[in-house]
Parts: C-alpha cells; structure tokens; sequence
C-alpha cells in the first residue's frame, strides 16, 4: 500500500466518528467505521458494561471533540467543542 493509498483510509477513518452512549448505564466510547457508504453506520451496538442493546450514537465531526462528566446529582454530561484549527493540520 502506497502513501497516497494510506492517506485515503487516514481520511476515510477520521470522517466517520460516533459519539456512543448507554440510555441505561452511561458508559461511553468513540466508534470509528472504517467502510465509507450509506450503510457504514453501526448497528447494533452493545453496552459493554451492561449488555443492554440501547446504544446511542451521534455523529462526529472531523474537527470536534467531546468532555463527559458523570455528575451523581446533574447526571450525564457531555460538552462539545471544536478543535483549534492548529490541531487539524
């Protein structure tokens, strides 16, 4: 696999990001799909902390990122932010 072939899958990995949370427990994860497409989209995701089958996702953009804090009174909170555009390049 070339250079050229290496920054198309680069590019492909980094623009499909999901955002995955539990509706029951709240564990939490980055999902990244590797096949570009309509049907790239995760099915089926299951908590890996309780088994339930209620996942969550939302989708991520190249230059966001997030900050979860589990609050025993507020519950769960999840901040999105945008990256610096120093970062990106």
């Amino acid at each position: 696999m070339n250079y050229k072939n290496n920054l198309q899958l680069h590019d492909c990995v980094s623009n499909l990001r999901y955002f995955a949370f539990c509706d029951i427990c709240f564990w939490s994860a980055t999902i990244f799909v590797t096949m570009p497409g309509p049907e790239s989209e995760p099915e089926n995701i299951e908590c890996h902390m309780c088994s339930n089958e209620r996942v969550s996702l939302l989708p991520l953009r190249t230059d966001e990122r997030y900050l979860v804090n589990l609050d025993t009174k507020r519950g769960l909170e999840v901040e999105f932010l945008k990256l610096p555009a120093s970062i990106l390049r």
